[in-house]
């Protein structure tokens, strides 16, 4: 049997009967036909509803009537493990501090030493889990930098700010002066090739620090309300000391969904995202070859690594002058990316570079005197070294 992750902390809710399920997905089926019908009508109005649509790839469902399902993901991964539903950790409370454990480090040991545990790559594993309205990504993976570095340059939220606009998605972030009661990050995501008004949005993070010592650095980030129909939006992070060179990362992604948000994902998994996969293998076809999943679990899955290849690159380029790092930073996600490309490529490599060097351009541009900085205000050359 293989080592589990820690299991996953999602409610279970009675889900529908088979037959209702089976007509919520011939209905969704006969709304996107209606809505590639209505594309040769108005083409103009189309093309933004399905731009909007197609934000929902972030956070796609396949069917309202999802039953959970969860497993690691790799080449041997074709049957979910068990023991990965359970409870959600209470709203607007990091999950690391409903947990107070500190076992990732002994988790990820445990799937280094079992040469059958199902690898991504050398060190990096994956596994999801879904229920009919919420959707959860779990990394687990040895990172190539002691604790103390990691806690460096992972400990505060402007950094978080920088490294996750490696995300395709995520075309800004800033740090508001940190109020009375709590610090926030404000997001502002979109589509990539997609600049239409009404199409972006943007989420208020709420920072959670829950431990910065030497036992480990656990952080979380929580919006109330996602992008396009998504609520109890999640980031967590979890790291501690593997060995002395080397550091586990447990790193979460999650969201639930409302039922506007279940249409308007049933409209993406059933047009524009029909044919993307995630990570895990469900099964073999009647000739070996592995079938990936995809609805729900796959756009989870891509999101979770995408996150996690933002981490990852961040890390990779803090020995490098401050000047350099975004730079480098945005080539080593890029490339990272690319070793997966079955699920994650999406645009050409000069594409990403050019759009994300515009976005962190306008994010260090020089703030105009008594003026506070506004998304998109201002553009200009990358290689601020002071602010980063």
């Amino acid at each position: 049997m293989l080592p589990l992750l820690r299991p996953l902390r999602l409610p279970m809710r009675d889900g529908p009967s088979l037959r209702g399920a089976w007509t919520g997905i011939e209905a969704a089926k006969r709304l996107a036909r209606a809505a590639t019908r209505a594309t040769a009508a108005a083409v103009g109005a189309t093309t933004a509803a399905m731009a909007m649509a197609s934000a929902v790839a972030m956070t796609a469902t396949a069917a309202a009537a999802s039953t959970a399902s969860g497993g690691l993901a790799g080449p041997a991964s074709t049957e979910p493990l068990p023991g990965l539903a359970a409870q959600a950790p209470a709203p607007g409370r990091a999950d690391v501090v409903a947990g107070g454990r500190t076992d990732i480090a002994d988790d990820l040991r445990r799937l280094l030493s079992n040469p059958q545990a199902p690898a991504l790559a050398p060190g990096l594993y994956l596994q999801s889990t879904v229920t009919d309205m919420h959707a959860q990504g779990q990394v687990l993976a040895r990172l190539p930098v002691p604790l103390s570095q990691a806690r460096a340059a992972l400990r505060s939220p402007r950094s978080w700010c920088l490294l996750l606009m490696l995300h395709p998605n995520v075309w800004d972030c800033e740090v508001p002066a940190a109020g009375p009661s709590r610090t926030v990050l404000q997001m502002l995501m979109g589509q990539q090739r997609v600049a239409v008004i009404g199409t972006t949005h943007r989420l208020t993070l709420a920072w959670t620090l829950a431990r910065d010592d030497d036992a480990g650095l656990w952080l979380e980030l929580m919006a109330e309300q996602g992008p396009m129909g998504t609520r109890d939006y999640r980031i967590s992070a979890r790291i501690e000391a593997l060995d002395e060179t080397h550091s586990a990362l447990e790193l979460r992604f999650s969201n639930a969904f409302t039922r506007a948000g279940l249409w308007l994902a049933e409209l993406y998994v059933n047009t524009a995202g029909r044919n993307r996969i995630g990570f895990t293998i469900e099964r073999l076809d009647a000739e070996g070859r592995p079938v990936h999943v995809r609805g729900l679990r796959g756009s989870v899955e891509r999101n979770t690594m995408r996150f996690h290849l933002a981490v990852q690159s961040w890390l990779a380029v803090q020995p490098l002058p401050a000047a350099q790092r975004i730079p480098r930073a945005l080539e080593a996600w890029f490339d990272g990316s690319e070793r997966h490309a079955a699920q994650l490529h999406e645009v050409e490599r000069e594409e990403y570079l050019q759009m994300k060097r515009e976005q962190y351009a306008r994010r260090l541009a020089p703030e105009p005197t008594g003026q506070a900085p506004a998304p998109g205000s201002a553009s200009t050359t990358i290689g601020r070294g002071e602010r980063l």
